[in-house]
């Protein structure tokens, strides 16, 4: 029996990062400092945009310096912050039809 490789569904925010990942020969992934910083830049604008706590931010820096490894962890606030300025999005124009509808 064959079994075929499942691929997950790429998203527009991960389809360009998944484009420059690649996996070393010993399995550790590898990212360039120039995609590190563009996630930086687009983390700290989805910050702003969610109204996320200082504390948080200040704690994610302190963490994650730019090291290989921290590539998940950058691509999972990328996507829980993506999530979470899309749902804000839809509830707020939930919201306006709800006001401008008479009932």
């Amino acid at each position: 029996m064959q079994v075929e490789e499942a691929k997950p569904k790429e998203t527009d925010s991960t389809e360009a990062s998944q484009e420059k990942l690649q996996v070393a020969a010993n399995g550790q992934y590898s990212i360039s400092s120039s995609d590190f910083e563009r996630q930086q830049r687009k983390i700290i604008e989805l910050w702003a945009a969610c109204n996320v706590p200082l504390v948080h931010r200040t704690y994610f820096f302190l963490l994650f310096k730019g090291d290989p490894s921290d590539y998940v962890y950058m691509e999972v606030e990328l996507r829980r912050l993506s999530f979470l300025k899309q749902t804000i999005s839809n509830d707020m124009e939930t919201s306006r039809y709800f006001s401008a509808t008479p009932f």
